[in-house]
């Protein structure tokens, strides 16, 4: 594992490379997300329920952001994290709306 931070490898492969020195083989799990898909294809009805370890995008051209409400403006919340809090948790957000 330590190698594969070493070399900065993205999660999916990262998971991959740990399955291949520990032995013991990887679950496939359909709510598992990584950064190369569209998460934006993502339902809000199934957020709840889904995974991912890591931000980013597959594209430069354009974000690849969760589809929620946007509560922060984009300056204070580029990756959308605050939002999806707050979508996740509104009663801990009393100004979402």
């Amino acid at each position: 594992m330590s190698h594969a931070f070493s070399v900065v490898l993205s999660d999916p492969l990262a998971l991959s490379v740990s399955d291949h020195q520990l032995g013991v083989p990887l679950t496939s799990v359909d709510r598992f997300h990584s950064h190369f898909e569209d998460i934006a294809l993502i339902g809000q009805h199934e957020i709840h329920s889904q995974v991912s370890l890591s931000a980013g995008s597959y594209d430069a051209r354009r974000p690849n952001l969760v589809n929620v409400p946007i509560a922060f403006p984009t300056g204070k919340d580029k990756q959308r994290f605050r939002s999806l809090h707050c979508f996740l948790f509104s009663k801990r957000c009393p100004d979402f709306r």
